[in-house]
This record gives C-alpha cells, sequence and structure tokens, in this order.
C-alpha cells in the first residue's frame, strides 16, 4: 500500500514539473501553409465576408493546467495575428485562391458567397497520473449560397490529439495547427465539390 501511494505521489509531481511553466499564459503563432489539392471548380468566382465568431469563449483560445488537471493560465492568439475571426478569414482565403478559386475583395451579383462561423477554437491538455494528451478543435458553421439564392450549410470539424511529454508552447501550437489544417481542407473541399457539381449541372 505504502508502494503504491509513493508511485501515484511520484507519477504527480513528474506530471507537475513536465507541464512547462503552467501558470504563465502563451501566446501562439499559428501559420498555416495552404494545401494542394486544386478544386475541380478551378476558376469558379467567390466572396468571402467578414467570419462570424460564435464561440461560447471568445477571449481565448485555449487553457494551461497543471499537474493536477486544474486550469492555471490562458493560451491566445499573438497579436500580429489579429481576432481568431480575422485569422480563420485570412487562412481561408488562402486556402481557396491555393485550391483554383478566384475568391472576390467585393461581392458581385456572379459571386458564390462563402459565410464562415467559428463554433470552437480551442487547444486543452488532458493530464492523468502517466501521460498528458494535447486536444485541439476547430470547429466551423459553413454556408455557401449560390448565385441563384440556394443555399447548403454543413458542420466543418478539425481536431487533433496526441500525446506529449512536456507541455510546450510548440506543442501547443502544433496540436491547434494540426486541427485548423484539417478544418480548412474539409471547408475547402465541401465548397469545390458543391462547385464542380453545379458547373456540370
Amino acid at each position: 500500500m505504502r508502494q503504491s501511494g509513493l508511485l501515484l505521489a511520484t507519477g504527480l509531481a513528474v506530471a507537475f514539473l513536465c507541464t512547462g511553466c503552467p501558470f504563465s499564459d502563451v501566446h501562439l503563432q499559428l501559420d498555416l501553409t495552404p494545401g494542394s489539392n486544386k478544386c475541380e471548380a478551378a476558376g469558379s468566382r467567390v466572396h468571402v465576408p467578414r467570419v462570424k465568431d460564435g464561440r461560447v469563449e471568445r477571449f481565448r483560445i485555449g487553457v494551461k493546467k497543471n499537474g493536477y488537471g486544474s486550469e492555471t493560465a490562458s493560451v491566445f492568439l499573438k497579436q500580429d495575428q489579429g481576432s481568431v475571426p480575422e485569422w480563420v478569414h485570412r487562412t481561408m482565403v488562402r486556402e481557396l485562391v491555393a485550391a483554383g478559386l478566384e475568391v472576390s475583395d467585393e461581392p458581385a451579383p456572379t459571386d458564390e458567397r462563402v459565410t464562415l462561423t467559428v463554433k470552437q477554437f480551442f487547444v486543452e491538455p488532458r493530464i492523468d497520473v502517466w501521460y498528458m494528451e494535447l486536444h485541439g478543435v476547430l470547429l466551423l458553421n459553413l454556408e455557401v449560397r449560390l448565385t441563384d439564392g440556394r443555399r447548403y450549410s454543413r458542420l466543418i470539424r478539425g481536431y487533433w490529439s496526441d500525446t506529449v511529454l512536456l507541455l510546450l508552447e510548440s506543442n501547443y501550437e502544433k496540436a491547434l495547427n494540426r486541427a485548423a489544417r484539417q478544418a480548412f481542407a474539409n471547408a475547402a473541399g465541401a465548397i469545390c465539390s458543391l462547385l464542380a457539381a453545379e458547373a456540370g449541372k
């Protein structure tokens, strides 16, 4: 009994020491390289208006925890990256341009309209006695309004989790970058498939 108690205490101590400054807020630099998949509807023109923020928790994008699993600090985007909706808008436009679509700065009657709402963008550690995991998620509500007024909507989810030895800033960035990479690829794929199907009618 005494030995198991010692092992438990040792595990908690190791987990606490491995959380890497759990009491200091961290500001992340998130940079995504656009995907390489080309759109079947390449050349189609779309307009992406300002992204809406539908998150419940808007002031941060994650939390840090100590070895006991208690929240101790917050995770933010670096100031030069703008707000979360601004970052999502900028990244989505780059993704669509890389796929071969033309993204207009000002809406035109012939533009398909792509509207995004950020529902969740968060990174959070899960700390157990013997291991630590980081979970990152980006949840987007995507709506495409065609020029004839028809609307199509879909919930786009990007998720990433990984077991880590240390809760370093770079690990938080990796978790959110991987989740976002998946979400933006899924969103671009859904938009391209819809436009290609419409073009083939």
